[in-house]
């Protein structure tokens, strides 16, 4: 036993005591009697009193309570003493855990203060991304805009042979500047998540006929034959989103073009399986141009990557059409595949689940020259800081018809003194202009203005294209935007909507 001398200190002081009993009480005894206390009394008394026999064993008795009482204390100390170790175990450990918790809580506020820092670096990185591609977009799309409004008058003129060639190379150089800028703006939209797709009735034959079609005299100018095969079991009509669906086909079928000098490009759509209400098409674009390296086809579909390092030089290109189709693909539930083989050409093929669509008349776009038009008695007002698009509008204004009368501000400064001085029906608004910007212009017109100049339809007609950018219009009280360069056809649809809703 750890603490033996206490059961010990117990022992002795129980004897010691026991032992002063039969010494204690034999004095007393002989003081009763009036005898004095002395040897010959003591032995004498001790003789002839038996009650001091019981006691003579008071030494004895008391050394076992005093024994076994130091045993008790001394288990209690010992348990006391272990209490206090453990208390003491315990509260170092808690006093480590705290410390531990306290550098953890501190490691978490030092994160988040980083994270934080990190979010805020990311959302000014954003921004600062949505500004660049908002201000390259409409400084990009501006000039573009009269490049091709314009192609488009010039195609509504007299030409001769020559001059039609001339206009219609202009327009083809332009459509693919503006394919690049496309493109471009079109990773960004996806990185964004910003991409919607419709699910409205489309004829897939007619889809795929208009898709080759749109190839087939840049196909003949390189001698490549090129054919559509086209599944006749395929529904007359399915639900989806025609533009994506288009721009897929169109990117596919101008890269196997691009690839192909001689030989042949076949657009395939095949039905795959079919339910009640949903069909499984696939489509291929399958070409015998110079094909792709078996190591480079796991990189053929990532952005800006091109099989080979001399293939921008060689045939142009951004790198960006594969990473946009396959992204559009995967984003409506599908996939997209190919295989090659090198010298012998190549086959890309993707498919997608559609809804069906019943029996449908579908109309067919307008494109191509603008068309001569009558839009009835208007009154329009043009805020556009840009001369070239001012002569460019004015101009399809011409294609309208006589009634059509507009004014034109150069910034939403001269506007707002317009539309005070004038009872406008619709108001054309740029977006980004000098001294006041569209944006403001129309917040003025909506919030400080009296009816009914306040309530004044406005289409806002911009180079800009960023979901960001079109949500701020709408914010501000725009009621349809049209983005440049701009389809006459829309835009005259758009304007004879509002007018007729007065």
């Amino acid at each position: 036993m750890k603490y033996s001398n206490v059961v010990r200190n117990y022992t002795l002081a129980g004897i010691a005591i026991g032992t002063l009993f039969p010494f204690v009480a034999a004095y007393l005894e002989l003081s009763q009697q009036a005898l004095p206390f002395s040897l010959e009394n003591f032995v004498q008394l001790q003789a002839t009193n038996h009650l001091l026999w019981i006691i003579d064993f008071s030494p004895l008795v008391l050394a076992l309570l005093a024994y076994f009482t130091g045993r008790q204390h001394a288990r209690l100390k010992e348990s006391v003493e272990r209490s206090e170790e453990i208390i003491d175990n315990k509260t170092e450990d808690l006093r480590k855990k705290n410390r531990e918790l306290r550098k953890e809580i501190e490691d978490r506020k030092i994160t988040e203060k980083q994270l934080l820092i990190a979010k805020e670096d990311a959302e000014r990185a954003k921004r600062a991304e949505e500004l660049f591609l908002a201000n390259m977009s409409h400084e990009l799309r501006t000039p573009l805009n009269g490049v091709i409004g314009f192609t488009r008058l010039l195609l509504g003129t007299e030409l001769n042979s020559v001059q039609n060639e001339y206009v219609n190379t202009i327009q083809t150089s332009a459509n693919h500047l503006m394919a690049i800028i496309n493109d471009i703006l079109e990773i960004s939209k996806i990185k964004a998540g910003e991409i919607e797709f419709e699910e409205l009735p489309i004829s897939p034959t007619k889809l795929v006929m208009n898709a080759v079609n749109t190839f087939k005299i840049m196909a003949t100018q390189k001698h490549v034959a090129m054919f559509e095969e086209i599944d006749r079991k395929i529904p007359p009509y399915i639900l989806g989103d025609q533009t994506r669906l288009n721009q897929i086909l169109l990117n596919l079928i101008s890269n196997a073009i691009k690839f192909t000098e001689e030989g042949s490009v076949v657009v395939r759509a095949k039905l795959l399986s079919e339910t009640d209400d949903k069909v499984q098409l696939r489509f291929e674009v399958e070409d015998t141009g110079i094909g792709i390296k078996p190591d480079k086809i796991e990189r053929i579909f990532e952005k800006f990557k091109q099989a080979e390092l001399d293939t921008t030089r060689n045939f142009g290109g951004t790198g960006l059409g594969l990473a946009i189709c396959k992204d559009m693909v995967e984003l409506q539930g599908g996939s997209i595949s190919v295989s090659s083989e090198l010298g012998k050409g190549s086959v890309f093929g993707f498919e997608l689940t559609f809804k069906k669509a019943g029996q449908i008349e579908l109309a067919e776009p307008v494109k191509g020259a603008i068309e001569k038009k009558d839009i009835g008695t208007v009154h329009l007002l043009l805020v556009e800081d840009n001369k070239i698009n001012v002569k460019l509008a004015e101009n399809v204004f011409k294609k309208w018809g006589g009634n059509l009368q507009y004014k034109v501000a150069y910034n939403g400064k001269e506007a707002l003194e317009l539309i005070e001085n004038n009872d406008f029906q619709i108001i054309l608004m740029d977006l980004q202009m000098p001294i006041m910007d569209g944006f403001e212009t129309t917040r003025y017109i909506r919030n400080q203005m009296q009816a009914p100049k306040k309530d004044v339809p406005i289409i806002a007609l911009t180079a800009d294209v960023m979901a960001s950018e079109k949500a701020r219009a709408f914010e501000a009280g725009i009621n349809d935007y049209i983005t440049k360069p701009f389809d006459a056809n829309k835009l005259f649809g758009s304007i004879t909507r509002f007018v007729a809703g007065q």
